[in-house]
Formats: structure tokens, C-alpha cells, sequence
């Protein structure tokens, strides 16, 4: 469900988005001045993700997944 159509991403958003039948859930930690690696770009959110149900072949954030 969508609650709203746009909204300004800040440090201290917390945003989530459906992947299989699990939700994924992070916090945005900062802003990076420019677009770079995964290594860096990993330093500005934090996964809130909850542990994923038994079974379920989704889970947390991937280690290889950054947040474009």
C-alpha cells in the first residue's frame, strides 16, 4: 500500500518495499554527496529488516544490494 505518491528521503527515514512475501525495511543514516560503491553507499542505512519467516527464501538485505 502506498501512503503517499513522493516524500523527501532525510537521515532518519525509515523506508520499506515488498520483496517475495517478506517486506524489506531500512533506515536512512545519511546522505552521500555523490553516487559510489556499494562499500560506501552501505554506511548510510541501517537494515531493520525482521529476521524472515521459516522457509521463506527472502530475507535480509543482501550484502551486495546497495540503495541507489
Amino acid at each position: 500500500m502506498v501512503e503517499r505518491a513522493s516524500v523527501q528521503v532525510r537521515a532518519g527515514s525509515v523506508i520499506s518495499w515488498p520483496r517475495g512475501s517478506d517486506v524489506i525495511v531500512v533506515r536512512v543514516e545519511g546522505l552521500p554527496e555523490r553516487r559510489g560503491p556499494f562499500v560506501e553507499a552501505r554506511q548510510f542505512y541501517t537494515d531493520l529488516t525482521p529476521a524472515s519467516r521459516p522457509g521463506s527464501a527472502d530475507g535480509p538485505l543482501p550484502e551486495g544490494l546497495a540503495l541507489a
